[in-house]
């Protein structure tokens, strides 16, 4: 039997210093996909997330990006983690700022 699976993700004022730095501390694909969107938005997405401030996460730009790749990152970790445990679950939903 499947069940239905939504994954929420969070919207703006959710941000904060230090999000995602479990996952990109564990998870080899979280700091690819860090390093990517580091390319794409030509701006440091790890300082940002991890260890810029405050100041910096308000800032509209950031904070969109911030929270848009750490969204990104916890669903990549998620995704690893049902692999790494053989648990076959696919969303049907997705919703989100």
């Amino acid at each position: 039997m499947t069940k239905d699976v939504a994954l929420m993700f969070p919207g703006s004022g959710s941000q904060y210093v230090g999000m995602a730095r479990w996952l990109y501390e564990r998870y080899p694909q979280v700091r690819t996909l860090f390093d990517e969107a580091s390319q794409i938005t030509e701006r440091d997405m790890a300082a940002l997330c991890l260890s810029g401030t405050l100041v910096q996460l308000a800032e509209p730009t950031a904070m969109a990006l911030a929270i848009y790749t750490t969204s990104v990152a916890h669903f990549v970790a998620w995704q690893q983690f049902l692999a790494q445990n053989r648990c076959p679950c696919q969303p049907t939903l997705y919703v989100g700022s």
